[in-house]
């Protein structure tokens, strides 16, 4: 991304709703999301876990997780609420950022005691901070100590549990790299191109097919919410 964002920064790297987020601008909230995550005490080998549709914030969460040597657990929505939990008992995220609907109200997920909350969209009638906020809490320019290497264990990447209950496998940083290259080369992506992710980022065929082979190759991707 900060490749990227000193060749081409204007460049439109991801276009979500009536939003476009330039490779410069993106660079900039990886680095927010980073120092804050950092400031929230995320440390190495810690878990956070995402729960919503499709958005830009999963990239960000990537990214910024790298940096600070740790993972991130993008879940599936489409799970039974107890289902969701023992996710989340197994994987025993430090923060969940997550939709509203699913940590508010009488069908919200039953999170862990010792997991923070942060939602994904603004709230006045709700308690803890939405993603925005938690990005403010961290002054414009901070930075976090890089950590993170090819080796690092980056993605939690739960299964479909067709044979017993979802297992999470884990991805390293090469995992994801050598993907992409050779995503990339399959498709013989360059920068010119745009690529449409509407499948579910939390299984890797829209994460590691579509969505990151397109931000190495420094081309744009348009992200739908879901299909």
């Amino acid at each position: 991304i900060e490749r990227n964002a000193r060749f081409a920064p204007t460049r439109t790297a991801i276009r979500f709703a009536s939003q476009d987020i330039s490779y410069a601008a993106l660079a900039s909230r990886i680095d927010r999301a980073a120092a804050a995550l950092e400031h929230a005490g995320v440390r190495e080998g810690e878990v956070v876990a995402y729960l919503g549709l499709n958005h830009p914030i999963i990239i960000e969460l990537l990214f910024a997780c790298a940096r600070l040597d740790a993972l991130v657990a993008p879940l599936n929505w489409r799970l039974a609420r107890p289902e969701i939990r023992r996710t989340l008992e197994d994987c025993r995220p430090r923060i969940l950022i997550a939709e509203s609907a699913f940590i508010d109200g009488p069908e919200a997920v039953d999170v862990p005691a010792d997991t923070r909350r942060i939602r994904i969209e603004p709230s006045d009638h709700a308690d803890g901070p939405c993603w925005e906020s938690f990005l403010a809490e961290v002054p414009a320019g901070a930075s976090c100590t890089c950590r993170g290497g090819p080796d690092s264990p980056l993605v939690l990447c739960y299964t479909s549990g067709t044979a017993g209950v979802p297992k999470g496998v884990v991805l390293d940083q090469n995992a994801l790299l050598t993907n992409a290259l050779n995503s990339a080369h399959m498709h013989d992506l360059t920068s010119r191109d745009h690529i449409l992710t509407t499948t579910p980022m939390f299984h890797v065929g829209g994460f590691n097919i579509l969505t990151l082979p397109a931000l190495h190759a420094g081309a744009s991707v348009t992200i739908h919410a879901r299909f």
